[in-house]
């Protein structure tokens, strides 16, 4: 069975965007795992005023409901004996190192949730997928703001 990452800082999960991924987890008979990065800015890097621990355990606690969330939905909408398994990760790193990891685990499909609060956000997620993932066989489905982009394979050349 693929896996589906969904990539976020953690500021910026969007309830639609996550229940619009679910619906990839369907058609694609799919796993979910909602990785939530530490607050990153259009750089990309870690927000450090704020990783003391009474922030860390705000974040994960959010990040668990969301994903508690996401699974009751997919048990009310998926009536056709699928619901994907749902995990929460949590790290403290910048969404580049995250992006460049996982785009190398070959197995996995991965959607990219992110850049909604600026454009320069945006501009830096998008670009940034398209260095790290230029030799990867991943095909990459970034949900950003109200558009979604697919990135298949044969494109990213």
């Amino acid at each position: 069975m693929k896996k589906i990452f969904i990539l976020t800082t953690a500021s910026q999960l969007d309830k639609a965007m996550a229940e619009s991924a679910l619906i990839f987890a369907k058609d694609l008979k799919a796993d979910i795992t909602l990785l939530g990065t530490f607050e990153t800015g259009p750089s990309g890097r870690l927000d450090s005023g704020r990783d003391d621990a009474n922030y860390v355990k705000a974040i994960t606690l959010k990040l668990q409901q969301e994903g508690q969330r996401l699974t009751s939905i997919a048990k009310e909408q998926f009536t056709d004996n699928f619901s994907p398994n749902i995990e929460v990760l949590v790290r403290n790193e910048t969404l580049g190192d995250a992006v460049w990891r996982l785009t190398f685990e070959q197995e996995y499909v991965m959607v990219v949730m992110g850049g909604k609060k600026t454009e320069a956000n945006d501009s830096y997620l998008c670009s940034e997928l398209l260095s790290v993932t230029a030799k990867s066989n991943v095909p990459v489905l970034v949900i950003s703001k109200d558009q979604l982009l697919i990135l298949p394979v044969e494109n990213r050349d």
